[in-house]
């Protein structure tokens, strides 16, 4: 049992690391990408909505049994926040765990995708395009995104925001879940001259900042799945050396019983003879 749970706990801690060096790469490049936009943030925001329309989640879910704990605070967040309202809200699963409870409780499930522990931008793909062609058909009037995020090495919680419309609070939340120094990014950038005069350009740079910020939450979700299952591994590793010695107590005493009996049964056959 230990070897087994070395054997898993190896594995998860080479997807972590593996994981953490495209969060990293995502990061520098997240830099550089909001030091161009920065000078048209006023533009993006400028949308107009019509809350009478329907809205989308992707809820992004573990995809093993390990993060049950995670998954349900999750699930109940959306659960409680759309029970009520369930006919005004479609659901985007991600992973299956998020798939097979929201089928279970009534919601309406457009459609749901199943990512390796390993994966790229390109693998959201199905997302992405979901998402565009719904923007496209004015469909809904906000989507947003239900995940874990990392807090902290030993704890997570909930992350929430808009991906579109792209919200000045949403994308204050966006960037301060990657780190970003937003006065250190201010002071680099305001010198930046960039003409923003093409509707078209606003809408190219607006698609990409939605795939990015999806991405960012597929990747945090899964670093939240890999780190809570590494950690339920450590312990019930640590967990079996006490297994082990209760078992050798138990089997010593059994053996030591049966030895005393076995013992008093040939003295007493001696004694008889």
């Amino acid at each position: 049992m230990k070897q087994l749970f070395y054997s898993m706990e190896s594995s998860g801690t080479d997807k972590i690391k593996k994981l953490n060096k495209q969060i990293s790469s995502y990061q520098s490049f997240m830099w550089d990408f909001f030091s161009i936009i920065w000078s048209i943030w006023w533009w993006i925001f400028n949308v107009v909505r019509d809350d009478s329309k329907k809205k989308l989640c992707l809820v992004f879910s573990s995809n093993k049994w390990l993060c049950w704990n995670c998954n349900d605070k999750l699930f109940k967040k959306v659960f409680l926040e759309f029970w009520n309202k369930k006919d005004k809200v479609d659901i985007f699963c991600i992973w299956k765990k998020s798939f097979e409870y929201f089928v279970k409780k009534w919601f309406n499930v457009v459609w749901y995708i199943k990512l390796d522990d390993c994966f790229v931008q390109n693998d959201l793909s199905e997302v992405y395009d979901y998402v565009f062609s719904s923007i496209s058909s004015d469909l809904y009037w906000e989507i947003s995104v239900y995940s874990n995020f990392m807090r902290s090495k030993v704890s997570s919680k909930i992350m929430n925001y808009n991906v579109f419309p792209v919200e000045q609070s949403s994308l204050w939340l966006f960037m301060n879940s990657i780190w970003l120094d937003l006065w250190s990014l201010f002071e680099n950038t305001q010198n930046v001259d960039v003409l923003w005069d093409s509707e078209e350009m606003k809408m190219v740079v607006e698609k990409q900042l939605i795939q990015y910020m999806i991405y960012w939450v597929a990747l945090q979700n899964k670093l939240a799945e890999l780190s809570t299952r590494v950690s339920l591994i450590q312990n019930m590793k640590d967990s079996t050396d006490f297994i082990v010695k209760d078992l050798k107590l138990s089997f010593n005493k059994l053996y030591q019983s049966l030895l005393t009996r076995e013992i008093s049964n040939i003295m007493n056959l001696k004694t008889e003879y």
